[in-house]
C-alpha cells in the first residue's frame, strides 16, 4: 500500500517524495550532519532591563539542553532524542525533529554571566540576561526656570 500525502485542498502533492532530496544531497556533498538536524525557533528581546531569550524545546529535559555564557556570546545547544519501537508490519511516518542543535547569539558586551538565569515552562526555555548599568537608558530631568 501506498501513502500519498495531500494539501489542506484535499489535491496530491506529488513533489512530497522529494522533500528530503536536500538533505540527502548535502550529506552526499559532504555536508555536516550532526549538529543543526534540528534549529528550535527563538526570540530575542531588548528590554530595558536586559535581554530575554525563548526557545520551543517541547519534549527535553534538564539533561537535554547546555547553555554557555563566554566572550558576550550566548550559546544553546541541546538534543532531542526519539526512540522507537520496531514496527514489523506496517510503516512509521515521523514528522518531529529530531537530533542536536546549536544556537549563538552575540550580546553587547559587560553582561555578567552570574546574572543570567534560565528556566523552561510548558516547553519554552527562557534565558534572561540582565543589562548592566552602563547600558540602561537614563532619565534626565529637565529643569525649567
Amino acid at each position: 500500500m501506498t501513502l500519498v500525502r495531500l494539501n489542506d485542498c484535499g489535491q496530491l502533492v506529488p513533489w512530497r517524495r522529494f522533500t528530503g532530496l536536500g538533505r540527502e544531497l548535502e550529506q552526499f556533498l559532504g555536508g555536516a550532519r550532526g549538529v543543526a538536524d534540528w534549529r528550535p525557533a527563538a526570540d530575542l528581546v531588548e528590554a530595558e532591563d536586559g535581554y530575554h531569550i525563548e526557545l520551543d524545546v517541547p519534549g527535553l529535559t534538564e539533561k537535554d539542553v547546555h547553555i554557555e555564557f563566554e566572550d558576550d556570546v550566548l550559546t544553546i545547544s541541546g538534543e532531542r532524542k526519539t526512540e522507537h519501537e520496531s514496527v514489523e508490519d506496517g510503516y512509521r511516518y515521523v514528522e518531529r525533529s529530531q537530533g542536536r542543535f546549536e544556537r549563538s547569539f552575540r550580546l553587547p558586551q559587560g553582561i555578567d554571566a552570574e546574572q543570567v538565569k534560565a528556566s523552561v515552562e510548558r516547553g519554552v526555555l527562557r534565558v534572561t540576561l540582565p543589562k548592566p548599568e552602563k547600558l540602561k537608558p537614563k532619565q534626565i530631568p529637565v529643569n525649567f526656570n
